[in-house]
């Protein structure tokens, strides 16, 4: 199935926001994460900054997690490839993802 341009770009255009909040969503699921590791005594000493910290580092892997898990996707939007199939492999790959 052939989608006209106009929907290819326009679902290129979704996949690249979500991507963004995508990353924002597991960053932040890291850093509680690696904070709820800690023992209460060092989870209430800290900051702000080093909560920031701890999102920051958990950005730079996430944003290249996500890049590599859409990069299929998003090539076959800006070919004339059928994107069906990568559809369907980036939304499986997606959803599970995101209830961790």
């Amino acid at each position: 199935m052939e989608l006209h341009r106009d929907f290819r770009n326009a679902i290129l255009l979704l996949v690249q926001e979500f991507k963004k909040y995508q990353v924002r969503a597991l960053s932040r699921n890291n850093a509680l994460a690696r904070i709820m590791e800690l023992d209460r005594e060092e989870r209430a000493d800290l900051t702000a900054a080093q909560i920031l910290r701890l999102v920051s580092e958990a950005t730079k892997a996430n944003q290249r997690l996500v890049d590599e898990s859409a990069a299929g996707l998003e090539k076959a939007l800006l070919t004339d490839k059928d994107v069906l199939d990568w559809l369907k492999r980036y939304c499986a790959n997606v959803i599970p993802r995101l209830e961790q």
